[in-house]
């Protein structure tokens, strides 16, 4: 397990971190002729092949996310800068080596000793520190405003991976079961009440009655739980609730497993499922075997602690053995204890149904982590490699009841392990010279590329509002994925193919204000179109600045600031 999640953890996370970190760092563009590894998610860093770049692509911002490369065997491929490491070439090295050189020659004609020198470098080198820190304060500033070229504007909001179905971990209670454990529950406390009556004989001062009043509010709560799961025979659906009403929901080609062990026969069949872009449904029964087994053990041992506290106490009926009030006092004690702790875990047994069942809590109220990571564990073992359970991402807990039956079904989502760059697209719209506008058409603007596979799919604003979001990862499902080569897109041939030239349908439209502001996606950012030179007033702190703005550009605005506009044409 540590394994498969250092291996899980330095894939998504390591992986995210580094592209994050190229994304918000100004690179210069690989030039020709420059020297790179290819990296590879299943071969050995050491063993990643070398190439080299024979053509890059720029995009319409003049940047180079695409080239062109030549391998030692004379293959040509397309990879994307993500996945390339470039080599220091001869000359940067030597600059290095000679820079390295110069610095290490130091002259000091100084009388002071070394000890004053170290001083007086460690004052300079704080001076130096606080003016660095003063002058960027200085120089924050709370918004930027540029103008942007038609096209595209492209954010990139983060990583995806496609939903492929759901897992589901069914826990099953009997309610007959109800019925025995509130039966036993009866036997003990009149067995501990025998037991009360036969202490005040032999002794005083027992707190027994005391004990046994205890023990029937123990007994009250568990009828009040009782009574939740047998007066109500219902089952309480939800719109949308799986099981029979899967095809309906998830479409065709859906298959169902009622069990992880039914994998390994149905094995061709899931890898078959598995490769269209459809949902699947894996079920395991998860037991409870463990908590049962601690309450019979507590029956047990209460059962073998009243005998004993009885035979104890009648040994002190015959005439030559003095009785002993302590140790009966004692025995008394322990045997409630005993008691007690039997009920409570009853109770607790069945706390964690009735929190899920009331109060809408997760699995873990009835089921411990530990269990819930072996299912899953277990069950990514059987499945394809390419699919795969993520626990991280609990959707659902559920109660489902009938007349015999208690379940509790909680729902974890399978992703397809292929991670695509989720981008968002906005058209820049050009103006003409009759003061009307031109843009470009997006009809799904957010869209998902995989560069090394060259596979992408669409989503609209609907289906991304549907897509399950941790952080920056999102969890969609597509309507079709699609090859780049086989399937043209207007948008995908320009910032892949890094063809300006395409032609993309367009629309013609005017404005009817002088200006319009368009939110995007990234927090505190907007896109702005005008008609004519218009100034804008901004209130950030209390202090205004007015500024003019025109064509087309976008705004950001810091975060943690008070910030208002007003237009003035």
């Amino acid at each position: 397990m540590k394994r498969d999640f250092w291996k899980s953890w330095t894939r998504d996370y390591l992986q995210q971190l580094q592209q994050r970190y190229k994304w918000k760092t100004t690179e210069n563009n690989i030039s020709i002729g420059t020297l790179v590894l290819m990296k590879e998610d299943n071969i050995n860093p050491s063993n990643w092949p070398l190439a080299k770049v024979k053509e890059i692509h720029k995009g319409n911002d003049g940047l180079v996310r695409v080239v062109t490369l030549k391998k030692s065997s004379g293959a040509i491929q397309k990879r994307s800068i993500h996945t390339l490491i470039p080599l220091p070439i001869n000359a940067d090295l030597s600059h290095q080596s000679q820079t390295k050189v110069n610095t290490n020659i130091t002259t000091c004609y100084s009388n002071k000793s070394p000890r004053s020198c170290r001083g007086t470098s460690k004052w300079l080198l704080c001076l130096l520190i606080m003016l660095q820190l003063f002058g960027t304060m200085i120089a924050t500033q709370t918004y930027t405003v540029k103008n942007l070229s038609p096209g595209f504007y492209v954010e990139n909001i983060g990583t995806a991976n496609i939903d492929r179905g759901m897992f589901r971990i069914e826990t099953v209670y009997k309610k007959e079961r109800l019925n025995e454990d509130y039966i036993r529950i009866e036997s003990a406390l009149s067995k501990f009440k025998q037991l009360c009556d036969k202490a005040d004989v032999a002794t005083t001062d027992t707190h027994c009655n005391q004990f046994y009043h205890h023990l029937l509010e123990q007994k009250t709560k568990y009828e009040r739980i009782k009574e939740y799961f047998t007066e109500f025979h219902e089952t309480r659906r939800r719109r949308g609730l799986l099981g029979n009403f899967l095809t309906s929901v998830f479409g065709v080609n859906d298959e169902i497993y009622r069990d992880i062990d039914s994998l390994n026969s149905n094995q061709q069949k899931l890898i078959e499922a598995s490769s269209h872009q459809t949902k699947i449904m894996i079920s395991a029964i998860s037991q409870v075997n463990g908590t049962e087994e601690r309450i019979r053990h507590k029956l047990e041992g209460f059962q073998t602690k009243l005998s004993q506290v009885i035979e104890r106490i009648n040994s002190y009926d015959y005439w030559y053995i003095k009785t002993n009030h302590n140790d009966i006092k004692i025995q008394i004690l322990q045997t409630f204890q005993v008691a007690n702790n039997y009920i409570d875990e009853i109770l607790n047994y069945y706390n964690g149904l009735l929190e899920v069942y009331l109060t809408k809590a997760s699995v873990y109220s009835v089921l411990p982590p530990k269990n819930v990571s072996e299912l899953i564990f277990s069950a990514n073992r059987k499945m394809p490699s390419n699919i795969r359970i993520v626990q991280e991402l609990l959707l659902d807990t559920r109660i489902v009841e009938n007349m015999t039956h208690i379940q509790v079904h909680a729902y974890f989502p399978i992703k397809d392990i292929t991670k695509y760059t989720l981008i968002h697209v906005t058209p820049v719209p050009k103006k003409n010279m009759n003061n009307t506008f031109e843009s470009i058409e997006v009809s799904r603007a957010f869209l998902a590329i995989d560069y090394n596979n060259e596979l992408y799919f669409e989503l609209d604003h609907e289906e991304f509002k549907e897509c399950i979001q941790r952080h920056e990862q999102f969890l969609c499902f597509p309507g079709v994925v699609k090859n780049m080569q086989l399937n043209e897109n207007c948008i995908v041939d320009q910032l892949f193919k890094n063809q300006t030239n395409t032609k993309c349908p367009t629309h013609i439209f005017e404005m009817s204000s002088n200006i319009i502001w368009k939110q995007l996606c990234m927090q505190n950012s907007w896109l702005f179109i005008t008609k004519t030179s218009s100034t804008i007033s901004i209130v950030c702190d209390s202090k205004r600045e007015e500024i003019t703005i025109q064509d087309v550009g976008d705004s950001y605005v810091y975060e943690n600031r008070n910030t208002s506009t007003s237009t003035t044409p």
